[in-house]
């Protein structure tokens, strides 16, 4: 696990579904730097700041970690990311997931993006869900694909606990097929009770934060939320 550490503050969660289809998640982490307002932080575990370059080699590697991942685990025909890069970035990590993974194509809306794999027949349904809920500051992405919805969600992290789970809770009340809500919740979903579904995920190996004299402190944030109305 060590040397995922330096391709992003988050590790990649894997979830079965079938025999023959399971899912995986990952934030894979925005390029790294020194915010000063509202106040000053880094957004990211590390307290590192990125220069271009860094983070071009780093996009590479978290590539390069996909492709090994769906190869050791040929079951992964989905594949959500959050933080995704955005505009010349983006295009520089297309190329290298292109590069590695020419079976998988890649949608994106804004920060949010799915692999998958070209067999599938997908559907872009982000726009349709988006107009039923209105504006959020939630990042969410949604894709219909092999007989499920698949929702990638970024939670707002400066928002209130209480404000997360109402957001998820507006957007189960839309859904009416099987779907599966993958991504960063920003809390711990196995702990927290919501009515009607089945959670997963792994505790504590999703987030290395404050990082003090080489020490990481763990915690569970990523996971997987699936939804039968």
């Amino acid at each position: 696990m060590k040397s995922r550490f330096i391709n992003s503050d988050h590790l990649p969660q894997i979830l079965n579904l079938s025999h023959d289809l399971s899912v995986m998640t990952w934030n894979i982490l925005k390029r790294c730097a020194l915010y000063e307002e509202p106040q000053k932080f880094y957004n990211n575990g590390f307290g590192i700041i990125e220069s271009q370059y860094q983070y071009y080699v780093r996009l590479k590697k978290v590539a390069c970690e996909i492709s090994d991942i769906v190869n050791r685990d040929t079951t992964i025909k989905c594949i959500a990311l959050q933080e995704m890069p955005i505009e010349e970035d983006l295009e520089i990590f297309r190329e290298y997931l292109k590069e590695v993974m020419p079976n998988f194509s890649l949608i994106t809306y804004k920060t949010q993006g799915f692999l998958f794999e070209n067999t599938i027949e997908v559907q872009d349904k982000t726009n349709e869900l988006l107009a039923i809920i209105g504006k959020t500051s939630n990042k969410i992405q949604v894709i219909k694909a092999c007989d499920l919805v698949f929702v990638n969600i970024h939670l707002c992290w400066f928002k209130s606990f209480s404000s997360r789970i109402a957001a998820i809770k507006k957007i189960l009340s839309e859904l009416n097929e099987k779907s599966v809500i993958l991504g960063d919740f920003n809390f711990n979903i196995l702990d927290t009770e919501i009515e009607g579904v089945a959670k997963h995920g792994e505790r504590d190996t999703t987030l290395v934060y404050n990082i003090d004299n080489g020490m990481q402190k763990l915690n569970t944030c990523d996971g997987f939320i699936i939804y039968e109305p």
